[in-house]
Protein backbone atom coordinates (compact mmCIF):
# COMPACT_ATOMS: atom_id res chain seq x y z
CA UNK A 1 0.00 0.00 0.00
CA UNK A 2 1.58 3.35 -1.35
CA UNK A 3 0.93 6.42 1.11
CA UNK A 4 0.67 9.64 -0.38
CA UNK A 5 2.03 13.08 1.35
CA UNK A 6 -1.20 13.53 3.63
CA UNK A 7 -0.38 17.36 3.56
CA UNK A 8 2.26 20.59 4.04
CA UNK A 9 3.20 22.28 6.38
CA UNK A 10 2.98 25.98 6.33
CA UNK A 11 5.58 28.64 7.81
CA UNK A 12 2.88 31.48 9.66
CA UNK A 13 3.35 34.13 11.95
CA UNK A 14 1.58 35.84 14.20
CA UNK A 15 3.71 39.28 15.48
CA UNK A 16 6.49 38.36 16.38
CA UNK A 17 5.88 34.38 17.58
CA UNK A 18 6.60 31.99 14.31
CA UNK A 19 4.97 28.57 14.19
CA UNK A 20 4.11 25.95 11.23
CA UNK A 21 0.77 24.80 10.61
CA UNK A 22 -0.37 21.38 8.87
CA UNK A 23 -2.50 21.91 6.23
CA UNK A 24 -3.73 18.63 4.90
CA UNK A 25 -5.22 18.06 1.33
CA UNK A 26 -8.47 17.75 0.21
CA UNK A 27 -10.62 14.80 0.81
CA UNK A 28 -11.87 12.95 -2.25
CA UNK A 29 -15.48 13.34 -3.83
CA UNK A 30 -17.52 11.39 -1.61
CA UNK A 31 -18.49 8.00 -3.32
CA UNK A 32 -21.91 7.50 -5.62
CA UNK A 33 -23.88 4.42 -2.99
CA UNK A 34 -26.53 3.10 -4.01
CA UNK A 35 -28.87 3.57 -1.04
CA UNK A 36 -31.91 1.42 -2.42
CA UNK A 37 -29.45 -1.42 -1.79
CA UNK A 38 -27.89 -0.50 1.38
CA UNK A 39 -30.97 -0.03 2.97
CA UNK A 40 -32.24 -3.40 1.96
CA UNK A 41 -29.53 -5.08 3.93
CA UNK A 42 -29.28 -2.02 6.42
CA UNK A 43 -33.08 -3.35 7.39
CA UNK A 44 -32.66 -7.37 7.44
CA UNK A 45 -29.70 -6.68 9.52
CA UNK A 46 -32.17 -4.78 12.06
CA UNK A 47 -34.57 -7.42 12.21
CA UNK A 48 -32.38 -10.26 12.68
CA UNK A 49 -30.81 -8.21 15.80
CA UNK A 50 -34.20 -7.76 16.83
CA UNK A 51 -34.63 -11.67 16.58
CA UNK A 52 -31.62 -12.27 18.46
CA UNK A 53 -32.66 -9.89 21.40
CA UNK A 54 -36.17 -11.29 21.43
CA UNK A 55 -34.60 -14.92 21.61
CA UNK A 56 -31.86 -13.47 24.43
CA UNK A 57 -34.75 -11.99 26.30
CA UNK A 58 -37.37 -15.05 26.67
CA UNK A 59 -34.02 -17.54 27.55
CA UNK A 60 -33.70 -17.71 31.57
CA UNK A 61 -30.42 -18.43 31.21
CA UNK A 62 -28.29 -16.36 28.28
CA UNK A 63 -25.34 -18.10 28.60
CA UNK A 64 -26.40 -21.37 27.29
CA UNK A 65 -26.85 -19.11 24.06
CA UNK A 66 -23.33 -18.92 23.95
CA UNK A 67 -22.02 -21.93 25.14
CA UNK A 68 -24.35 -23.16 22.23
CA UNK A 69 -22.85 -20.81 19.36
CA UNK A 70 -19.35 -21.74 20.89
CA UNK A 71 -19.78 -25.13 20.14
CA UNK A 72 -21.23 -25.06 16.86
CA UNK A 73 -18.35 -23.19 15.88
CA UNK A 74 -15.58 -24.80 16.95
Amino acid sequence: MKRDIQGTLVKCSLTSEKYQAFIPNPLPPKPDIDFSEVSVLLEKANQTIGELNGVVETTINPSVLNYYHYCINW
